[in-house]
């Protein structure tokens, strides 16, 4: 039997799908967003258009999204706003009338909101943390500041953001667990990630013989109240127990904050300054050069949603990856 697909444009079913930035500086979020928006375009028929709304795109990021089926679009600037995420909050005019707005967490479900009651689209909210559970591990750099109490309020506004939405989708099946048990009346979906064929290689390098150095890498957020909670003191202490030859990099600096994170290390960890390398998080180019730099790539989290580096160590192929909490 002949199916016949419409080219109408009318007919097509867009989907917007909303977040920071295009190319991922930091990983998480943005990375998830990418590859999803990405597959989603390469998977769907000709009836589903995908849109990616970003507070910043440049003309290579538009080049390179439209290069792999997706419509970049970059917000504008609200007068009198220098917050780039509340321009997310206003419809494009590229796009007025989505059929579909994908939001992730508290960051980005707020412009979902308003794009979906401004349109009358419907509304999917991913969740990729459960926020209660990072609360108990942060590290509470000011005194007057509760961690757990700031992420029982995040928490909180998660879940009402869940119940705004028409579907809700959790990233693993740990997290999907989690939220069925707080929110009893909804449905909560659930997606596993699969491997990233953007950074699949065949393994090149040669680990075979004695090696000088035994190359340990820990990639993620470098943001001192989630050292604890991310475990980095874990592999630290792991490392410093080691003989010279294992050397530690942990990459997720944010700029020029390089030698803090180091004294952080070497004060709570006793780690030797000649086994650890601090480094800013890269692009994706250089991102797939450092996975193929390691012989171990660890995610030693004490509390984590899904775990998305791992996947990305793992989907690259060269080196070993440990993922524990």
């Amino acid at each position: 039997m002949e199916v016949h697909v419409s080219d109408d444009v009318s007919q097509r079913i867009n989907v917007m799908f909303i977040c920071s930035e295009w190319e991922s500086s930091k990983g998480g979020l943005s990375t998830f967003n990418r590859e999803f928006a990405v597959n989603l375009a390469n998977k769907s028929s000709e009836q589903i258009k995908v849109h990616c709304y970003v507070c910043k795109g440049s003309e290579e990021d538009r080049e390179d999204a439209s290069k792999q089926g997706v419509n970049l679009i970059t917000a504008r600037p609200l007068p009198g706003c220098n917050d780039p995420m509340e321009w997310l909050r206003i419809v494009p005019p590229e796009l007025p009338t989505p059929d579909v707005v994908v939001g992730h967490g508290r960051k980005f479900g707020h412009a979902a909101f308003f794009i979906s009651h401004t349109t009358q689209c419907k509304w999917i909210q991913f969740v990729h943390v459960f926020c209660e559970e990072l609360g108990k591990h942060k590290l509470e750099v000011d005194s007057a500041f509760d961690a757990i109490a700031d992420n029982e309020e995040k928490n909180k506004q998660e879940l009402e953001l869940c119940e705004a939405a028409n579907r809700v989708v959790a990233v693993g099946s740990r997290l999907q667990r989690k939220y069925r048990r707080s929110l009893p009346d909804i449905k909560v979906e659930v997606i596993t990630p699969g491997i990233f064929l953007t950074l699949a290689t065949q393994l090149a390098n040669d680990h075979s013989g004695e090696e000088e150095e035994f190359n340990i890498f820990m990639i993620g957020r470098g943001s001192f109240e989630d050292f604890a909670v991310k475990g980095y003191d874990i592999i630290g202490k792991a490392v410093a127990s080691l003989d010279s030859k294992f050397k530690l990099t942990f990459v997720g600096s944010p700029k020029d904050e390089q030698r803090k994170i180091e004294y952080w290390f070497r004060n709570e960890t006793s780690i030797a300054r000649n086994q650890l390398t601090i480094r800013g998080y890269r692009n994706r180019v250089e991102m797939r050069k450092m996975f193929r730099e390691a012989d171990l790539i660890v995610m030693p989290s004490r509390s984590e949603g899904f775990g998305l580096v791992a996947l990305e160590a793992i989907s690259a192929g060269d080196a070993a990856c440990s993922c524990f909490q």
